[in-house]
């Protein structure tokens, strides 16, 4: 079994989860409260004492996702565990700990200390990984890139190099001989992809690889590795992945045969990337004769006259996802007729691309089409709105009203909406803000008028209980186009995230919804009822951070720590960048040529749990 499909295992075993039913209650409330109460460590501390191997690893692993760094001994004394599944979440915990960057060099002077001392391989790479991504001063990146280079090429030592290279502190710092010592593990062929390709990035990311070890990587069996160092001659490269990475190097006649490519991912990105050929009489007939609306945007770039006489047709499609392109291209045409006509538009993400474009070009002369976006409950194109009005003294009615009105529907993830509105204000916003139930509000309010922030926040939601989370195990999406995606649930690893996505599941929520973000070889996301990055489920869910963004898991679409919303992302490839910042609770085990296949606008049928 892959690690986390391990660790779900041991977390349902029939042997362990009934008699112990009570206490893992106690530890999820616990851990999802924050530390709320004075009871709320106490339990945790008992649990890292607690007999059975499974209560320690959680409790460990809950004080850890507090991001407290007064909590570093209780975690980092869990490091001596003997059992080596709790000191791998004691490494993570130690490292979670400090995530907000207090007490790192004690964090990392701790896990270094351990790790040659630690008899456990698993261990020992969990340990390197999290000393590697604790933020660090630029003094101390010299001997915390040599100590984690002697655990080579172990994945965990692999992956903290990674995480160290890419801080801004190490820009340049990295030994040139640990940066060898990457290229080496990077060109190994008899070692992991995913070992492979990770240290290739931390190569890349120490910085100063020179053209050998470049070509070395482009000569690699593996598309992640070529993919790094891919070159605009490489757009015909067989893997799909390094000839999208190469489309952004490429010149404009070979971006005009990659319009054509067989991957549709590919081909989309190189018909974006001929809006750079002006005066390419290819590449205006290949766009004009696209059915892309994708295409008219470019074409407004390269053909302004052309675009113009396709404008009209793509602006009255019955598809949103063709209208936002259409309001895309329109700006580039400064057509704002046709802005002004999709600033009204029923689709929320259309009028805000289209009011978007209309500022951008008018200013405040077109104020009165953005107050009366305002009446909308829409996030995307409330936040449009109030960034367009912002400055405009005779929009403060307004503003407040439609403040006033979503802060009544007391959705936690509408903060961005009502941010966009207390921002556009600014000290003309009501004092009485400075008591809002949201905190970030409240503290906004507060220094924009001068009056001390008292926050008054909302009864947090209940959390799962372990009897409900021992009832669900996967689900299927079904998609409208027949395709079929099955999951495997992970509900002990994220139980509030895990539980909001089954309880959304069963009450229809996804129905009908879309995906609405394709970012190839990145991720997909989707699950909002608005079809945007700003509207989902009402209250916020916690960060439950510790699985791995590898290739085929599911994570939680946040803006900020603890602020999930119910939508949910694919990661199309290993995205190490986003380990320990976003919550993986499922994994695909069938149908990713379904994810992978996926373009916007991709509509869900229904999703089942079993």
């Amino acid at each position: 079994m892959r690690p986390i499909a391990a660790l779900l295992a041991l977390s349902l075993t029939a042997g362990a989860l009934p008699a112990q039913a009570p206490t893992l209650d106690a530890l999820i409330r616990a851990e999802d409260a924050r530390g709320a109460t004075a009871a709320d460590p106490a339990t945790l501390r008992a649990g890292i004492g607690a007999g059975d191997a499974t209560l320690r690893r959680m409790a460990v692993r809950g004080l850890g996702r507090w991001e407290r760094p007064d909590l570093l001994d209780d975690v980092a004394g869990a490091l001596d565990d003997t059992d080596a599944t709790v000191r791998r979440a004691a490494a993570d915990a130690v490292g979670q700990a400090v995530q907000r960057g207090e007490g790192a060099a004690r964090a990392r002077a701790i896990l270094l200390a351990k790790l040659g001392r630690e008899p456990d391989a698993s261990v020992r790479g969990q340990i390197a990984e999290n000393a590697g991504r604790v933020r660090i001063d630029s003094a101390d990146v010299a001997a915390t890139a040599e100590a984690l280079a002697a655990q080579l090429p172990l994945r965990g030592a692999v992956r903290g190099l990674f995480f160290l290279a890419r801080q801004r502190a190490a820009r340049g710092l990295v030994p040139a001989a640990v940066a060898a010592r990457l290229q080496q593990v990077a060109t190994t062929a008899a070692l992991p992809t995913d070992v492979r390709a990770t240290a290739a990035a931390a190569r890349i990311a120490a910085g100063g690889a020179t053209p050998d070890e470049l070509a070395a990587l482009r000569r690699d069996a593996s598309g992640d590795v070529r993919a790094l160092a891919a070159t605009a001659a490489m757009i015909t490269d067989p893997a799909p992945i390094v000839r999208y990475r190469a489309v952004a190097l490429a010149a404009c006649p070979a971006l005009v045969t990659a319009t054509r490519d067989p991957n549709a991912h590919v081909a989309l990105a190189a018909t974006d990337a001929l809006a750079k050929c002006t005066d390419d009489a290819a590449a205006v007939a290949v766009l004009e004769a696209s059915s892309s609306p994708r295409a008219l945007v470019s074409l407004a770039a390269v053909a302004p006259a052309r675009a113009r006489t396709k404008l009209a047709r793509v602006a009255a499609s019955r598809d949103p996802f063709a209208r936002v392109h259409a309001a895309r291209a329109a700006r580039r045409l400064a057509d704002t007729t046709t802005l002004r006509r999709l600033a009204r538009d029923a689709d929320a993400n259309v009028a805000s691309e289209a009011i978007d474009g209309l500022s951008a070009l008018t200013g405040h002369l077109d104020d009165a089409t953005y107050v009366a976006a305002l009446r909308t409950d829409a996030a995307q194109q409330l936040m449009s709105a109030a960034k367009a009005l912002a400055g405009a003294p005779t929009a403060t009615p307004a503003l407040v009203e439609a403040l006033d009105r979503m802060t009544a529907r007391r959705r936690e993830t509408e903060r961005d909406a009502r941010m966009a509105l207390v921002e556009a204000l600014g000290a003309g916003v009501p004092a009485r803000y400075a008591r809002d139930w949201d905190p970030e509000i409240a503290r906004k309010a507060a220094a924009l008028t001068g009056v001390r922030a008292d926050p008054a926040p909302l009864p947090e939601p209940p959390v799962p209980t372990v009897a409900q989370l021992r009832g669900v195990r996967g689900a299927t999406i079904e998609m409208a186009d027949g395709g079929r995606v099955e999951l495997r649930l992970f509900p002990m690893d994220a139980p509030t995230n895990t539980w909001r996505f089954v309880r959304l599941a069963r009450a229809g929520w996804f129905d009908g919804l879309t995906f609405h973000r394709i970012a190839p070889f990145f991720v997909v996301q989707g699950g909002s009822p608005r079809a945007n990055e700003y509207v989902g489920d009402g209250p916020f869910t916690r960060d439950e951070v510790g699985l791995e963004n590898r290739r085929g898991t599911v994570g939680v679409s946040t803006r900020g720590r603890d602020t999930g919303d119910g939508q949910l992302y694919f990661n199309t490839v290993d995205n190490v960048r986003l380990d320990h910042d976003y919550t993986v609770f499922a994994e695909v085990v069938r149908g990713m040529e379904v994810v992978d296949r996926m373009q916007e606008g991709a509509r869900i049928r229904r999703v089942t749990i079993h």
